[in-house]
């Protein structure tokens, strides 16, 4: 998916088939963040140009810092998780349980490229 059509997409929400779509966003990546979690959504994160950690931790271990939105499908809270490294081309697949906190960086801040599908539960 990197070096290739996907790295090329413009920014912004593209909706697919079936309910399914897709942001694609560029941004820094951080030293520091929160856990997410969405139960309406199985996020399918590709990273596209870059690369980032992220932490997964079970949604449910999480100390919640700011409720559930139901319009924004997210909650946010803090933990301790698994740490994996995504490089351009590599994607993790995150079910409702698996809480995250994405875009932090390796060493020091750099710019990535992403594309998140949403895809319904």
């Amino acid at each position: 998916i990197h070096n290739g059509w996907a790295s090329e997409l413009p920014c912004g929400r593209y909706e697919l088939e079936d309910g399914v779509f897709v942001n694609v966003s560029e941004y820094a990546t951080k030293s520091e963040g929160q856990f997410e979690a969405h139960r309406r959504y199985i996020d399918v994160q590709c990273i596209l140009t870059g690369a980032e950690k992220i932490e997964v931790a079970p949604t449910d271990s999480l100390r919640i810092t700011q409720d559930y939105d139901e319009t924004a499908d997210i909650l946010f809270g803090d933990g301790q998780g698994e740490t994996y490294i995504l490089r351009a081309g590599q994607a993790i697949v995150l079910l409702p349980e698996e809480a995250h906190k994405p875009g932090l960086c390796l060493d020091a801040p750099a710019p990535v490229k992403k594309a998140v599908f949403k895809v319904p539960v």
